[in-house]
């Protein structure tokens, strides 16, 4: 049986960790937004959404077109691509949290959850399939 190197199991763990992420601050954003009643004006609900959704947009599309292709340019390992991707595609689940508790709205951490998986999909298709393992027989 062949152990594992560092790389695989970043490439191997690091899209699953970030879609659970995306999933369960969905599910919190959910019942945040339905449970705690956060009182905020309507006005301000509508600024806060706004701005948190522009935010979220803005990180994706800083991801796709700065972060991953200057990373690639460097010639950075692999394990860094992965790691920035993934992690910037993580940042709408942030906000969905948030956004979800402070605005109380509940379709708004689903808005957030479907940006957060655009993004994943986003770097999986910027990353393509992983490159072939080469197995050298001892």
């Amino acid at each position: 049986m062949e152990a594992k190197s560092e790389e695989q199991k970043i490439e191997e763990l690091m899209p699953r960790i970030s879609l659970w992420v995306i999933v369960a601050a969905t599910a919190l954003g959910l019942v945040g937004s339905i449970v705690i009643d956060s009182r905020v004006p309507s006005f301000n609900k509508v600024l806060i959404a706004a701005a948190f959704l522009f935010v979220a947009v803005a990180d994706l599309f800083i991801a796709r077109f700065v972060n991953l292709p200057g990373q690639t340019r460097a010639a950075s390992p692999r394990t860094n691509l992965i790691t920035i991707g993934y992690a910037q595609s993580m940042f709408p689940a942030i906000l969905a949290v948030v956004g979800g508790i402070v605005v109380g709205e509940w379709w708004l951490p689903l808005i957030f959850s479907a940006l957060g998986i655009a993004g994943w999909l986003m770097v999986r298709d910027y990353l393509g399939p992983p490159p072939a393992r080469t197995t050298s027989a001892h």
